[in-house]
Order: C-alpha cells, then structure tokens, then sequence
C-alpha cells in the first residue's frame, strides 16, 4: 500500500482517438507552464533511428504484422543505440518511445500524451493519470471536421485507431487501457467542454499541492 501522495510532477493524458485529449493536455500544459511530450516523442525515436519523422509517425502506438515483424529482426540493433533501417520496426520503436520517456523523468514537470505512459508510470506518487473519452458519435463528427472527410471514413479512422491503441497497450505493456485503476480520473468530452476538462484537471493537480492523498 502507497504512503502520502504528494505534489503531481507528472501528467498523463490517454485518449480515445477524436476525444480532444490531445488539445486537453496541451491546454493544461499552457496553464500549469509545463511542456507537453506528444510529437516530441515522435521526432525523438526518428532523429535516434536516423528515420524521417513521416515513417515513424505511421508506425507509431503501433502493433506490426508478422511481415514488419521478420523484416525488423534484421534491420535492429539495440533500442538505445543508433540505426538506420529502411523499415521502421514497430518493435523498436516502441522500445525508443518507452526510453525517450524515461529519460524526460530527468526534467520534470510535464504532460505527456498517449504512448503508454499510464502504464510507464504507473508506480509514481507523483503522476495523476487521466482518461479522455467520448461517445462515438462525438468523437466521429470531431474528426469529421478537422480532417475534412466523410462521417463513415472518419468513423472507420476512430475505430481503427481505437484498437491500435489497445493492441500497443496490451502487446508492450501488457496493460488493459479499460482498466479503470489506471487513470486518476475518467473525462467525458461528450459530456464536458475541453475547457471544463482542463479546470477539473487543473483542480487536481491544486489539490494534490495543499492536501497530499494519505497525508
């Protein structure tokens, strides 16, 4: 059993695809003045793998086929060392993207998006994890609009990169996203504006620096 849990140095957003969790984080980021990690991580794992950002993008929060799979046996070296592969390896990168991480812990605070750090960090006192959400309707019709396609092809999108994300999960992590003890607190932005998402947030963390859980 924790002790006190104390002040939050940590912020972890995960997110069903469409929610807005990424536009929350970065909203929180900009009020608390703490940097946000999202793409960062992307442009990280590819400047180490000497890879264009385009191609780890595709592969990122990513679970390959069996085919990626044989190719990145030859193509990989060590997940901390330099390599130039003309396949991105899921594999590997996921293995840079859990480094690239740990080695942010060296320059806290800050919110970090997706990629399993509810998982990675889970065993901190010092991370509130949070959840965002929605209907699937909500979250259709918001990437409908911002991607400027049509609801079924949005709609296939969502549900794509839904279980994308909990095949990462599971496979690197072997964590299960629906696992409610995971995440601090759970935010329905089909329910809530982002802005009242970013106050509750907000809130938390001002209640974790007066009133330490357990204290």
């Amino acid at each position: 059993m924790r002790g006190s849990i104390g002040p939050v140095r940590i912020i972890t957003v995960s997110r069903e695809y469409g929610s807005g969790g990424g536009e929350i984080a970065r909203m929180v980021g900009d009020a608390l003045g703490w940097r946000v990690i999202d793409h960062a991580v992307i442009e990280e794992v590819a400047r180490r793998l000497h890879a264009p950002e385009a191609d780890i993008e595709a592969m990122d929060e990513h679970v390959g086929g069996i085919v990626e799979r044989i190719a990145g046996v030859f193509a990989r070296g060590s997940p901390e060392a330099p390599v130039v592969s003309p396949i991105p390896d899921p594999d590997t990168i996921a293995a840079l993207a859990r480094a690239v991480l740990r080695d942010a812990l060296s320059s806290l605070p800050f919110v970090v998006v997706g990629h399993g750090a509810q998982c990675l960090f889970s065993a901190r006192d010092d991370a509130l994890h949070v959840f965002v959400g929605a209907p699937l309707k909500n979250r259709v019709r918001r990437v409908a609009e911002r991607r400027g396609v049509a609801p079924d092809v949005a709609a296939r999108e969502v549900e794509h990169r839904d279980a994308e994300r909990h095949r990462y999960l599971r496979h690197h992590f072997s964590c299960d996203p629906d696992n409610p003890d995971l995440y601090t607190i759970q935010l329905n932005t089909g329910s809530i504006s982002l802005e009242h998402a970013r106050l509750l947030i907000l809130q938390l963390v001002q209640w974790r620096e007066v009133a330490p859980v357990g204290a």
